[in-house]
């Protein structure tokens, strides 16, 4: 018996010293699974473009992460997580958000860095956007609150501004962030302490010291601080409208309306006529035609008259396309269009009569599968 407890207890040693060693040999694999998972989740953060170059007046500097040498940018360059800008004297420039559309206006003798909180997954939209302020000034158009629309954040060395659906001044010098807000409103906050500015009030936040109480400006006072803003903002903000919604069948052209909007009247600017800089799609799923299904491309060369044009768009295969649309002194357009193969539909025809034959009827049931 106590041969056999031992014959057991030996088996069960030698049992988990095997599961410990086949342990000890998988670790450095596990450990090499993670990296590999964080570095492609990374990576996919790095390349997913946060925001856009749409308009420099005179020069911008561009660098990928702090540190890295100052580089001219361009208008419609693309954005990535980390990403500074630069203006100096005399220079201005606007760079838009693509997920949200926020525009932010960027004064001379400015330094930025463009943030965003990204979730894993390969489509995924940043679930909040951010302005980091280093030095400067810079003012913040938000559009209307959507339910999955990003959060906006401006952070400065002293504090940092929340804000949903609302436009507001941020300037940040000699260690002390002042807040003007122009419409709506906008929480401030550091580890000192918290206010809310209203429409025309301002708020100091000097560095270690709490929000200042918001002080009342006249519309003609919170005007006059933020009239270096004029002219910045570019002259148009480009549409794209299709027919029939952003779901297609394979095959079937639907008409797409590109149209310049008037930034002060929210209408079609009838005097806008211009050939677009950009105009495609990121796939191959979709093609365009500008003579009216005639000829099929994928890269067609887009003029508006008018402040409009009017496309043929055909879904090539199933699947999912993001169209775009840029010009120089314009916000970029973006349309996400769905192709799928149209679903197969079944006939059923019923037949009733009277039991000697007469007044026959016929019901049809049309079936679609799901």
């Amino acid at each position: 018996m106590n041969r056999l407890l031992k014959s057991i207890t030996d088996n069960n040693r030698i049992s988990s010293m095997n599961s410990i060693a086949r342990i000890k040999k998988a670790l450095p694999l596990l450990l090499m699974f993670l990296v590999c998972v964080a570095s492609s989740v990374s990576a996919q953060q790095e390349e997913t473009v946060i925001a856009m170059v749409i308009r420099i007046n005179g020069r911008l500097d561009f660098r990928k992460a702090a540190g890295d040498d100052w580089e001219p940018a361009a208008v419609r360059q693309s954005l990535h997580n980390g990403n500074q800008l630069r203006t100096e004297l005399g220079n201005k420039a606007v760079i838009v958000y693509t997920s949200s559309g926020t525009r932010i206006l960027v004064n001379e003798n400015t330094e930025l860095e463009i943030q965003a909180q990204m979730p894993p997954g390969k489509f995924a939209k940043p679930t909040s956007e951010r302005t980091k302020l280093i030095i400067g000034e810079v003012y913040s158009k938000i559009s209307e609150v959507k339910k999955d629309k990003p959060n906006y954040e401006v952070e400065t060395p002293s504090s940092v501004a929340s804000v949903r659906g609302t436009e507001f001044n941020v300037q940040f010098t000699t260690g002390e962030a002042i807040f003007l807000v122009m419409l709506n409103q906008v929480d401030i906050e550091n580890n000192q302490g918290s206010t809310t500015a209203s429409q025309y009030q301002m708020v100091r936040v000097p560095m270690g010291e709490p929000p200042s109480e918001p002080e009342q400006l006249s519309k003609g006072q919170a005007e006059k601080a933020t009239n270096w803003t004029q002219k910045v903002d570019p002259i148009w903000k480009l549409n794209l409208v299709p027919e029939g919604g952003t779901s297609q069948p394979v095959g079937e052209p639907f008409g797409l309306t590109v149209w310049a909007e008037n930034k002060e009247t929210g209408m079609i600017d009838t005097n806008a006529s211009f050939t677009l800089a950009m105009f495609g799609a990121d796939s191959d799923v979709v093609e365009f035609s500008t003579d009216n299904g005639k000829n099929w491309t994928s890269a067609p060369e887009v003029s508006l008259t008018n402040g409009q044009i009017r496309l043929m768009v055909q879904g090539a295969s199933a699947g999912t396309a993001t169209i775009k649309a840029e010009a120089d002194d314009s916000e970029p357009a973006s349309l996400s269009v769905t192709v799928a193969t149209p679903k197969e539909k079944k006939t059923i025809e019923l037949k009733f009569a009277d039991p000697d034959g007469s007044n026959e009827e016929s019901l049809i049931i049309d079936l679609e599968e799901k």
